[in-house]
């Protein structure tokens, strides 16, 4: 037997041996059917590495809405109405039926609602000291030594105006003799004028004096005029005919020069400096964010 010879004796004895297996292999492969998992698979595998793509689909999916509810408790979409009507809400459940967990439930709530006060608190505080114009402590004073050196700013200031109301005009006091509050004003209108050397007309409505004021004249309609209806009551006369009621009832010192003072201003043409109305109607519509 040549080499070549041997060599095909060779591979047709493998040929035999090998082709049961073959023969085999096919008729098992040919006659199972496939399970449902594998028949998707068959039915996609021409997608390549994308086999995984409805499983990455459902993930994206659910990463979008995670964040969608982040943004949702981020965005300040409530309103003080919403947090109001939450509030009572928790609370009449509470009241209505007041089981630990209803209770626990506004008793959170109101823990919310503090902490965010206290932060509100805190912020308004440090925007306070950043803009020195909107702090009315800077004119107001609130510590005691502040409180003291303020009052006697407006001390001063109260001293100045009335000194110059003097000049140009006088009060006048409406009483009846009867009157206990009318004898307790008289006594501090009498102070009062002496000390600013304000000139005072006392006009009785019943005929009668007082202790302080004996020099006294008679009401002959004045009262009426100015709706004078109760005792004591007390306006201020600018010469020649302007009439401005002060007050009725019992004043005190204080009070008295407080009112004179703010009239005093009036009359004066003293005002404080607001905001025009253009300027406020401006900010009500657009704010005045930024500036």
């Amino acid at each position: 037997m040549g080499y070549g010879t041997y060599k095909t004796f060779r591979i047709l004895i493998m040929a035999l041996i090998l082709t049961p297996y073959t023969l085999n292999f096919k008729h098992r492969t040919l006659n199972i059917e496939p399970s449902l998992g594998e028949q998707r698979y068959f039915d996609k595998h021409k997608e390549g590495w994308f086999w995984y793509k409805e499983k990455r689909e459902k993930e994206v999916k659910r990463e979008k809405d995670k964040e969608r509810k982040r943004k949702d408790l981020e965005s300040p979409t409530l309103t003080v109405e919403d947090i109001r009507k939450k509030g009572e809400e928790l609370f009449n459940r509470a009241i209505l039926d007041p089981t630990p967990e209803n209770v626990l439930a506004y008793m959170r709530f109101q823990k919310l609602i503090l902490d965010r006060s206290k932060q509100f608190a805190e912020a308004w505080r440090g925007v306070l000291w950043e803009n020195p114009e909107l702090d009315e402590t800077v004119k107001n004073p609130a510590s005691t030594l502040g409180i003291q050196l303020a009052s006697e700013e407006r001390k001063r200031g109260m001293r100045d105006v009335i000194g110059k109301i003097r000049e140009i005009g006088k009060l006048v006091f409406f009483f009846t003799s009867k009157c206990p509050y009318c004898k307790e004003e008289g006594r501090l209108l009498k102070v009062f004028s002496e000390n600013y050397g304000l000139g005072v007309m006392a006009v009785s409505l019943d005929g009668g004096g007082l202790e302080e004021w004996k020099d006294y004249v008679l009401d002959n309609g004045q009262a009426r005029n100015l709706g004078v209806r109760e005792v004591p009551a007390l306006f201020l006369l600018i010469p020649p005919d302007k009439v401005i009621r002060i007050g009725t009832g019992l004043l005190t010192y204080d009070e008295l020069e407080r009112r004179l003072y703010i009239v005093g201003k009036e009359v004066l043409g003293i005002k404080e400096t607001y905001p025009s109305n253009e300027e406020f109607i401006k900010y009500i519509k657009t704010g005045l964010e930024g500036e």
